[in-house]
């Protein structure tokens, strides 16, 4: 859907138009972008942590957290094959 649809859709009170941009995939993982509407249109709580306040803010999903060993504060770290792999992504969890 284009921009301009989704203010068409909107206008007219049929549907709630919600940003998913799915492009992107790390260490086989999903990267998804969207707006916090998202959380309240599929009724999603977090478990632990902050909800997204500002652009850049991200939420991990549980599994991908445990698998990766994050929580609350951590870092994800890049893979080990991708230089320099002993630094942490500019991320933080909230």
């Amino acid at each position: 859907m284009q921009h301009n649809e989704a203010g068409r859709v909107s206008g007219n009170g049929l549907a709630q138009p919600i940003p998913l941009y799915v492009r992107f995939r790390s260490q086989g993982d999903p990267i998804v972008g969207t707006s916090i509407d998202y959380f309240a249109f599929r009724g999603l709580k977090l478990a632990a942590g902050r909800q997204m306040t500002r652009l850049g803010d991200c939420v991990l999903g549980s599994e991908v957290a445990r698998r990766r060993g994050v929580g609350p504060g951590g870092f994800p770290r890049r893979p080990t094959r991708t230089p320099p792999s002993d630094s942490p992504y500019r991320i933080y969890v909230r």
